[in-house]
């Protein structure tokens, strides 16, 4: 190959690579930037509006939403109100983009008495130790009628308060007779006797409280509720979870349903905030 032809195939070449480089070039700094820029709107801010509220001002941005979940809260003025939006207030984002929203749903203070219901498992023929067990998995509490202070565990269970199969409430408390030779025992049980304690387990009684359900609640309203049944905020623990709202609780110490005494110390996990979301407490 003649050098003329050489140095004409080599300058074609570098055309070729040159015409490419300002392609792609071009592309990615003129073109596509003004396509991206083009249709972009600013979130606007919906956190404390009525949900109907929220999706008018959505809508008239050009964007979508979506309900990620609802918040319980304690007060009654918050119902259905936007506690958290995502992305958040004066973002640029393209239309059409997805605002995820989390609203209030109310939880009245006499909810915590909506307890969910049980079925009484069968004791009868069980030993102390295994009806003990059984009520715990059933979330449900064990009173023993013997006057005796440390049961055998292997004694028979010989009547109970409840009738097998009975719905209950979570955390009722059931009572049993074991087969004790040392305790007279009686030899029946009126349901309605028992579920009138003595004055001194009436007195017990009104130093305790049921657990309640923290979960989902706003770290102030659980602090607040928690205060108002008697119990004490122990150890608040901060943790990064995308699947809860920021400021909410993901866990608690002592689980729901459980009786435990005023003054009882309860320890809280919290989810930690994202500077990026709003929230309203």
């Amino acid at each position: 190959m003649k050098k003329a032809q050489k140095i004409t195939l080599l300058l074609r070449t570098a055309y070729i690579v040159l015409g490419l480089f300002i392609t792609v070039f071009a592309i990615d700094k003129i073109i596509m930037p003004f396509y991206v820029s083009g249709d972009e709107v600013k979130v606007p801010n919906v956190v404390g509006l009525s949900l109907e509220k929220a999706k008018e001002i959505v809508d008239e941005n050009n964007l979508d939403w979506k309900i990620m979940n609802y918040i319980d809260v304690l007060d009654s003025k918050q119902e259905g109100k936007i506690l958290q939006q995502k992305p958040g207030n004066g973002k640029i984002v393209k239309e059409g983009r997805v605002l995820l929203l989390w609203v209030a749903r109310f939880r009245g203070a006499n909810s915590m008495d909506n307890r969910a219901t049980v079925e009484v498992p069968d004791l009868i023929g069980k030993t102390y130790a295994e009806a003990e067990q059984i009520l715990l998995a059933s979330n449900l509490n064990l009173r023993l009628i013997n006057n005796v202070s440390e049961p055998d565990g292997e004694a028979l269970v010989l009547e109970q308060s409840r009738k097998p199969g009975e719905k209950v409430a979570e955390s009722s408390s059931i009572y049993i007779r074991i087969d004790m030779p040392d305790d007279p025992g009686r030899s029946n049980i009126d349901t309605l006797d028992y579920e009138s304690n003595s004055d001194e387990d009436q007195t017990m009684e009104t130093d305790m409280v049921t657990m309640p359900g923290l979960k989902k609640l706003s770290k102030q309203a659980a602090i607040q509720l928690l205060t108002d049944l008697g119990l004490k905020v122990g150890t608040i623990t901060e943790i990064v979870s995308a699947d809860h709202l920021p400021g909410s609780v993901i866990s608690q110490s002592i689980s729901a349903g459980i009786k435990v005494k005023k003054g009882e110390v309860i320890d809280l996990e919290i989810s930690a905030s994202n500077s990026d979301e709003e929230i309203i407490q």
